[in-house]
């Protein structure tokens, strides 16, 4: 696994070369809490994962981690191809972790700029449900996927639509044919 959280303009780059200058990519920024990274990794251990790109979501500090183990983490994505332009994916990573009893209030707050817009989402709950483990903590896409945008809060209920995020994207002009 490779931190990514600082390359991310890269991306931007790489869309525009592939789209041509009609082509801007949507993605402007996206803001962590110092304690929080985005990682890249290939998973291979299944075969439905082959060719597939990662990117998580993750505490960095392990301590802290534990502490906030709790937490059921949500991250939205929207990757489009640039072998084709005005394809959309939006994916949802969400792992939840079983634990017991209340926790102490968590306040966090995540942004990000989505077209000039910028988005805020924040959790104060102070108890939530008990949670069954789920396995299910990746996004993964197939091919040359470029991360457009990514929405990451603490719950589900917590973040914003991501119906409006999608409605806040604009991907540029369709290519003629």
């Amino acid at each position: 696994m490779k931190v990514i959280s600082s390359v991310f303009m890269s991306y931007c780059l790489i869309a525009a070369t592939a789209w041509g200058d009609d082509r801007q990519p949507a993605i402007v920024h996206l803001i962590l809490p110092s304690n929080w990274s985005i990682t890249e990794s290939n998973i291979q251990s299944k075969q439905e994962n082959q060719g597939k790109t990662t990117y998580v979501a993750q505490l960095d500090d392990q301590d802290h981690f534990e502490a906030h183990k709790d937490r059921t983490l949500s991250v939205f994505a929207i990757a489009v191809s640039p072998n084709d332009g005005d394809a959309q994916t939006p994916v949802e990573f969400q792992k939840q972790t079983k634990y017991e009893g209340t926790t102490e209030p968590i306040k966090a707050v995540y942004e990000i700029k989505i077209a000039g817009e910028q988005f805020a989402v924040s959790e104060t709950k102070t108890v939530l449900q008990k949670y069954e483990t789920i396995e299910k903590n990746y996004v993964a896409f197939k091919g040359p996927w470029v991360v457009e945008a990514m929405v990451v809060c603490a719950v589900r209920e917590s973040c914003v639509e991501f119906e409006q995020v999608l409605s806040k994207i604009e991907l540029g002009p369709k290519e003629q044919e």
